[in-house]
């Protein structure tokens, strides 16, 4: 298996990138669009060799002004924390060896077939590890599911009337311990 010799791509310790730098960012979005969890997340651009940066810890609430006359309605304040909690930084990765003889006899674009394949594999594991903590970093906080269910956070199925009160009493708990 051949690593590249051709001097557009980046050069890697112990050899050449097979993948063009230019290529690397559609991997990134197909993965965040293939992800369950991180396309209803904020993304945030991080600047080379971040390993870890503070994010808000509360966000702020907004009130509606008290009163008839709006004018003279007192404003209330709000507060937004950056205490004490980190955006840690984990790489992920994967190396999908082709054969030269493949290379050479497949007369189609490889790429096009395969790297939708990464996408969805980059996607899945973010979502298991975020989700459940499975192949998570040990450095993560425990995942999202096992800390619902630590809580309480979690709704019987049969309990409710339909759907939408499961999705309610779920939302009341959360709401509950603090989280709007």
């Amino acid at each position: 298996v051949n690593r590249g010799d051709d001097p557009t791509y980046e050069d890697t310790p112990g050899g050449h990138a097979l993948i063009e730098h230019k290529l690397l960012r559609p991997i990134i979005q197909g993965a965040v669009e293939k992800s369950a969890v991180l396309r209803f997340m904020k993304t945030r651009r991080i600047p080379g060799g971040v390993t870890q940066m503070p994010v808000l810890e509360s966000l702020p609430t907004a009130y509606h002004l008290e009163g008839t006359n709006q004018d003279t309605g007192l404003k209330q304040t709000t507060t937004m924390t950056w205490d004490k909690v980190y955006f840690r930084v984990s790489e992920i990765a994967v190396i999908v060896p082709l054969p030269d003889n493949l290379v050479e006899d497949i007369n189609y674009d490889l790429w096009d077939e395969f790297r939708p394949k990464v996408e969805e594999a980059f996607g899945k594991r973010i979502d298991t590890s975020i989700l459940f903590g499975t192949g998570a970093p040990s450095f993560w906080p425990t995942a999202i599911v096992p800390q619902a269910i630590t809580a309480g956070n979690t709704v019987t199925q049969g309990t409710g009337v339909d759907i939408a009160s499961y999705m309610s009493n779920a939302m009341a708990a959360v709401e509950a311990d603090g989280f709007v």
